[in-house]
């Protein structure tokens, strides 16, 4: 599995994952980070995770709900506002990934985009299990009810995560797949 978020004393990564990439043919990562452009990824995304309906995220989850992504993105120090134009999914999406770089943590450090830089730069072959749009696809996809729920437990989650991150980035650079486990 990959992380997509660390941190710069996160590096340099477990000499096994780079002995792997070493030995390997190929790299294989969720989606090849190498043949997806940033302007293709951004046009993906808006075309799949913004309202195109007229309508916006408080009048398509309940009240309460609405209540309690604000309350988080107030306190994250986010303008509600910005999630307005978003489907609840995307929502829940944008409050993890600024959540985590709240905390240091950035996705330009994360394992995926150093191992594929790495292949780039010595001429190893990447793909990827699937395309982003795929990827978005299938949150895109979950129906009205689904997607409010992925958003109250995100909600829920984040505080819990400020205080497992550090061990969850740890359990991963060390190979302890039972206590990762455990903590997602």
């Amino acid at each position: 599995g990959s992380i997509h978020y660390l941190r710069k004393e996160n590096y340099p990564l477990n000499p096994a994952i780079l002995d792997a990439l070493a030995t390997s043919k190929r790299l294989v990562l969720e989606i090849d980070l190498n043949r997806t452009s940033a302007e293709s990824a951004q046009r993906v995304t808006l075309e799949k995770a913004i309202y195109r309906d007229g309508t916006n995220l408080a009048q398509n989850v309940s009240p309460e709900t609405y209540e309690l992504a604000s309350r988080r993105a107030n306190e994250l120090g986010l303008d509600v506002r910005i999630l307005n134009p978003m489907k609840p999914w995307f929502a829940a999406l944008t409050l993890l990934a600024f959540n985590l770089q709240r905390m240091g943590l950035d996705p330009k450090l994360g394992v995926d985009r150093h191992l594929a830089e790495r292949a780039k730069s010595s001429g190893k072959p990447t793909s990827g299990l699937e395309t982003l749009e795929s990827q978005l696809g299938i949150f895109d996809q979950l129906s009205k009810r689904e997607q409010e729920l992925m958003l109250r437990e995100t909600v829920g989650e984040l505080k819990r995560l400020n205080t497992d991150i550090n061990e969850i980035v740890q359990s991963w650079l060390k190979g302890d797949e039972q206590r990762l486990t455990a903590l997602l």
